[in-house]
């Protein structure tokens, strides 16, 4: 039947540049979902699981958290330093000169944030690639999205324009956050680069604390 096989011919493997290629990163279920967050704010295990002895537990990355937690914390970063700017002004004498808006806030986020959890996922892949251990990008790249849970609850309760509540509230976020990540960085240590990973793992955590001090200075000191 030429039907059928005109069809068959069709259901071909995706290549990588379409978008049926990452689908399958993106079907996640809620209960993988709440339970990587959940990983996250309590970074002592993996935040991917990778004994699945449960049928409703998934052992392999998603790219949902990648792209979504890291876009929320981009949009609470431009509403609560806003927000925060806005409740402040209404205590000076002036309240008609409060702003609520500024454009210059999400632009800003976005800059930094979106090349961040590209960028520091695909150098750690390419470290990998001098040693044995081989772990495919998305691993990183999914690891990175969910360690921004803790940020995404601290921004937004630095919409309080209290200092002291930002600065405790972005010191506790970031703190776990950069614990998810060197906790989940390089969880396969091989005898023979043990070094490579504990290294991987200070520099990754260390820049994903500079990540946190940025984000508190930019968007809630200055």
């Amino acid at each position: 039947m030429p039907g059928w096989e005109a069809q068959n011919e069709d259901k071909r493997p995706p290549a990588f540049y379409e978008a049926g290629y990452y689908a399958g990163y993106f079907d996640i279920t809620t209960g993988d979902f709440v339970r990587r967050v959940l990983r996250a704010f309590i970074p002592y295990r993996s935040i991917i699981d990778e004994d699945v002895s449960n049928d409703d537990q998934n052992a392999e990355p998603d790219l949902y958290s990648t792209f979504w937690m890291t876009t929320t914390l981009v949009l609470l970063l431009s509403m609560s330093s806003n927000l925060a700017a806005f409740f402040k002004s209404l205590a000076t004498p002036d309240p008609s000169s409060a702003t609520l808006v500024s454009l210059d806030n999400l632009a800003l986020a976005a800059a930094i944030l979106y090349p961040y959890v590209l960028l520091a996922p695909l150098s750690l892949f390419v470290l990998r690639l001098c040693t044995p251990v081989r772990v495919a990008l998305a691993d990183s790249l999914c690891v990175y999205g969910y360690a921004l849970a803790p940020v995404v609850v601290a921004v937004a309760v630095c919409a309080v324009p209290v200092r002291l509540v930002q600065l405790s509230a972005m010191a506790v976020g970031c703190g776990l956050s950069v614990v998810a990540v060197m906790v989940n960085v390089w969880r396969t240590q091989e005898a023979d680069s043990k070094g490579v990973a504990y290294l991987a793992k200070i520099v990754s955590g260390a820049l994903h604390g500079v990540l946190g001090a940025a984000l508190t200075f930019l968007f809630f000191l200055r």
